[in-house]
């Protein structure tokens, strides 16, 4: 009979298999797999608009991805954008005040505008605690 490898009764595979879920559900910090070269680019593009503007999740894949934007593939913009850590809610609190420096709007019309994809793309609580930063929400 041939024995597979474990410790106190639980198989390694069963051990490794419950490591890397505590792990990933405790922190959330599991490494993912290193970026290609066109990966890595998307990223160097990504940071470009990031730098410039307020910008949505989907905003910024969009504009990755978009044959008008920088023309990388759906997958290799979105995997770019999920390896940088951004906080979104700043970034549509930035949209916010940027749109409030262009023009007037009510609390209604400006998370309306912050939501429209795909020009922002910015979910319904981004676009609320973005409008309400900016000041024009309670």
């Amino acid at each position: 009979m041939i024995r597979k490898p474990s410790l106190y009764g639980f198989s390694i595979h069963y051990l490794k298999s419950s490591i890397f879920l505590a792990t990933f559900f405790i922190c959330g910090c599991i490494e993912s797999a290193p970026l290609t070269e066109t990966q890595a680019n998307a990223v160097k593009s990504a940071k470009l608009y990031l730098g410039q503007q307020g910008i949505s999740r989907a905003g910024l894949i969009y504009r990755l991805s978009s044959e008008l934007g920088e023309g990388f593939t759906l997958s290799d913009a979105t995997t770019a954008v999920e390896s940088l850590n951004v906080n979104w809610n700043r970034q549509a609190a930035e949209s916010a005040r940027e749109y409030l420096s262009v023009g007037h709007f009510s609390c209604s019309k400006l998370i309306k505008k912050l939501t429209a994809y795909p020009a922002e793309g910015f979910t319904l609580s981004e676009a609320s605690y973005g409008a309400k930063q900016a000041g024009v929400c309670n």
